[in-house]
């Protein structure tokens, strides 16, 4: 019995690192050399924040040379320059010519070759099949897509600004101000503590050491995960030694990160204290560590963070998300591989106080994915994953975006919030309380 377990357990490893090998990720261009710029050599420009995250107006040239606006979000976490798949067919850009962006009155022109369909940059398929064909980018753009309306819903987003582009300038963050200045590098000094910051050309990532107990842990600057992110296997070591660190287990609030009903239900959440990043410290250091559910859910993390290590250009821990970068005005000086934070706002200690339910939204729709727990208890009752959520204190969802609904489920701890659900086809009310994780 037990060798025929051993043998069982090495053969589902086995099975495991085989599928594992044939989970297909998106292509990861070069962007060295990818885009040319006229016009201003420096450029100031309002962002819309929410949940966490920067959104920026940008205008786009047509092939008759008109021109529209187009909302795009600024992801340092993405490997390419993404469009949805009408705005890609709308432009042309499977045709092989250029996008051309303007922002303020710098105008960039961006080889095709590094900009994807939204399909295409999110597509992680399982290939088991050895003659299975990888369509073209042009290919799958002919799909109805939509991924980057329904995450971003009611805002109407259309395109991913990737670290790509970001690299050829000093870029600086000001969330103060909410302001994204694009400027000339330059060999002057900006505000703030200097952190080293390791950058990959080819993608624009830039790399930084997180300090927690002695250790050190490469984590990616991400201002495209509203929350910071780590890996299971070191949240664990975190937990096995500071068991108080664990806050939650499922998303709530900003780390409720994907809101896709899978990755953030039950996933723990921590915050690590005295965490220093160079010689910036930090009070606590917040970060979720999402995983799917069963064997599947387990292949396409682990393939998540190989994909995410390869456009690092070495293995990492996560990313350093919005809940921490929205304290700072951070400047990127990539050519100097000097990062620079000037703290512009205590650390939110209290982000986590919230209604303890981890969200699933998806264009106009917002649901229940799973009830968070603290100290291994449920928080919410009266509640059940599959419910719709209708509104919260009177507030319709379908009106509000990943940020707004975060917002409206934050208080103080003892606070009640009132939900409308539809389950099963009929309505009811509930009052939920907050709760301090």
């Amino acid at each position: 019995m037990v060798l025929r377990n051993a043998f069982a357990r090495m053969l589902m490893l086995a099975l495991t690192a085989t599928l594992a090998a044939c989970v297909e990720t998106p292509p990861i261009p070069d962007m060295r050399g990818a885009f040319t710029m006229s016009g201003d050599t420096s450029v100031t420009v309002p962002f819309t924040f929410d949940d966490n995250r920067v959104f920026v107006e940008m205008v786009v040239t047509r092939a008759d040379g008109s021109m529209r606006n187009v909302l795009a979000f600024v992801n340092m976490g993405s490997g390419s320059f993404v469009l949805s798949n009408a705005l890609y067919r709308e432009l042309g850009i499977g045709d092989g010519r250029k996008l051309r962006i303007s922002l303020g009155a710098m105008h960039i022109a961006v080889d095709p070759k590094v900009v994807q369909p939204e399909d295409q940059a999110n597509a992680f398929d399982l290939a088991l099949n050895p003659f299975h064909h990888s369509p073209s980018a042009a290919e799958m753009a002919k799909g109805p897509g939509g991924s980057l309306l329904a995450m971003t819903a009611p805002m109407k987003v259309e395109a991913e600004i990737p670290s790509g582009l970001l690299q050829n300038f000093r870029t600086a963050f000001d969330y103060g101000a909410r302001t994204l200045t694009l400027s000339a590098p330059d060999n002057s000094r900006p505000q703030g503590i200097a952190v080293p910051l390791r950058v990959n050309p080819r993608t624009g990532f830039a790399t930084i050491d997180l300090s927690v107990d002695g250790k050190s842990y490469p984590l990616v600057i991400d201002n495209g995960g509203n929350y910071s992110a780590i890996s299971h296997s070191v949240v664990s070591d975190w937990l096995g030694t500071h068991k108080n660190w664990l806050r939650s287990e499922g998303g709530v609030g900003e780390s409720n990160l994907t809101m896709d009903g899978q990755f953030d239900v039950g996933a723990p959440v921590v915050k690590a204290q005295n965490a220093q990043i160079g010689s910036l410290k930090l009070a606590e250091f917040g970060a979720v560590s999402p995983a799917g559910s069963g064997m599947m859910g387990g292949l396409i993390a682990r393939a998540f963070y190989g994909f995410y290590s390869d456009k690092a250009g070495e293995s990492v821990d996560g990313w350093i998300g919005g809940n921490v970068l929205k304290s700072f005005r951070v400047t990127l000086d990539y050519k100097n591989g000097m990062s620079y934070w000037q703290q512009i706002a205590p650390l939110d200690t209290n982000d986590l106080d919230q209604v303890g339910i981890t969200l699933v939204h998806w264009g106009k729709i917002t649901g229940i994915a799973g009830i968070a727990k603290k100290n291994g208890a449920d928080t919410v009752t009266g509640t059940q994953p599959g419910d719709l959520i209708v509104s919260i204190d009177g507030r319709p969802t379908t009106e509000m975006t990943r940020g707004a609904l975060l917002a409206a489920l934050h208080g103080k701890p003892g606070d009640y919030r009132k939900l409308v659900l539809v389950r099963a086809g009929k309505q009811l009310t509930v009052d939920v309380p907050v709760t301090g994780f």
